[in-house]
């Protein structure tokens, strides 16, 4: 039996909190963002079911725990994540309709819409690039 997902006002806040980040987010920064608004145990608790549904990512970067919102307004799209500042760029684009018949019909296997792809964004990119220069 599943259990019924209520639309909460403490949710709708954490999720505005949420998407106002440019990028990744800690679980700190959250608590601070939303001050006494909403109490760490349901920031915690909504997180764990955000994950679930997939509406946000959770990932390890220079061994923190991080979290990233993930903007789904069709299956046309895939995120790039920058795994230095932690960046994300929605990128819609139907290159990943292509892929995704490619990947089922030669692997048999169904890739779930919310794909993302870790790289160097331009700006890290850069600064690594002038590094090695030096």
């Amino acid at each position: 039996m599943s259990r019924v997902r209520y639309n909460t006002e403490q949710l709708q806040i954490i999720l505005e909190a949420i998407k106002t980040f440019d990028g990744n987010f800690t679980i700190k920064q959250l608590e601070e963002k939303l001050g006494e608004r909403v109490g760490p145990a349901t920031i915690y608790r909504q997180v764990k079911n955000l994950i679930a549904e997939g509406r946000i990512k959770k990932q390890l970067i220079d061994d923190e725990t991080h979290y990233c919102y993930i903007q789904c307004e069709n299956d046309d799209h895939f995120n790039l994540l920058c795994k230095k500042c932690g960046k994300i760029q929605h990128v819609e684009c139907g290159c990943l309709a292509d892929f995704s018949a490619k990947i089922s019909k030669e692997h048999n296997f169904l890739i779930d819409s919310k794909l993302i792809i870790f790289g160097l964004c331009e700006e890290c990119a850069n600064e690594q690039k002038a590094y090695r220069e030096i």
